[in-house]
């Protein structure tokens, strides 16, 4: 990922999606799918909900019980914002840009470090 491009914007310029191994982890966390769906995210059955065209022709369809939710960015972030704001451990920081995160492991952050902007930062 581009640290200057948007990460909401794909090659292919579909929308955003959490596959269920990413939204069971972030159900653990916070009841953010739930809140999402009621907001207009649409969950897909992949097998089942979206036509594939191979070299050979068109896949046949089938329940694989693979899911995805489909929301857009704006959704996806509005949603975040609002978990994070509920919680008492979150400080939020107005101007600045994350440059580096020390990682106790893949999920979490040790510390993180940030620059501060006297005006808005570049994208």
């Amino acid at each position: 990922m581009s640290p200057r491009k948007p990460q909401g914007r794909r090659a292919e310029g579909g929308p955003d999606m959490f596959d269920r191994a990413a939204e069971g982890r972030l159900e653990r966390e916070a009841p953010l799918a739930a809140r999402m769906r009621e907001r207009g995210a649409v969950a897909v059955e992949t097998g089942w909900d979206v036509a594939t065209l191979w070299p050979h022709g068109w896949s046949q369809r089938s329940h694989t019980g693979l899911w995805q939710l489909y929301a857009s960015r704006p959704l996806i972030e509005a949603s975040v914002l609002e978990l994070s704001r509920s919680r008492h451990n979150v400080t939020f920081l107005e101007r600045t840009e994350v440059i580096a995160a020390l990682r106790r492991n893949p999920c979490r952050a040790m510390s993180v470090y940030a620059r501060w902007y006297a005006r808005r930062p570049p994208l």
